[in-house]
């Protein structure tokens, strides 16, 4: 789960990191003293980019299963967490728009970009066979 995180902490980090080498540089260059940035400006830097990167890796999706009657999609938190258990649910709607696929799985939508999935054509075809098979099923 480290190296995941760490990799996905590095954008974040230095965007948070940005303005505050700024103010740095434009106190340095002013004569005025540093001890502030590097007391608050990094610890608050690295607090927003720690809440910023966990809440990227519980809103991305990282594996999305597919069976005839439903669906079940996991978070990148919940594939590094270990939890086993498939949250099943029926597929209620499905759009292609573009490259984009949105699609329902119970009560979440989710946008899934053709780049991130290396088989995305036989993912919609599958996605599209369980909310079909969703629709003829008895409630």
């Amino acid at each position: 789960m480290g190296q995941v995180y760490g990799r996905a902490l590095v954008q974040p980090l230095a965007a948070c990191m940005l303005p505050v080498m700024i103010a740095t540089l434009v106190a340095a260059l002013e004569g005025l003293s540093l001890l502030p940035f590097f007391f608050w400006g990094f610890p608050g830097a690295l607090v927003l980019a720690s809440a910023w990167t966990a809440f990227r890796l519980r809103a991305t999706p990282a594996e999305v299963h597919v069976d005839e009657n439903g669906g079940a999609v996991r978070m990148v938190w919940e594939v590094l967490d270990g939890r086993t258990a498939l949250p099943w649910q029926g597929v209620h709607d499905l759009r292609l728009y573009k490259r984009t696929l949105i699609v329902t799985v119970g009560y979440q939508t989710y946008e899934l970009d053709a780049a991130d999935w290396p088989d995305f054509d036989a993912l919609f075809d599958a996605l599209r066979e369980a909310r079909h098979a969703g629709l003829l099923s008895p409630a």
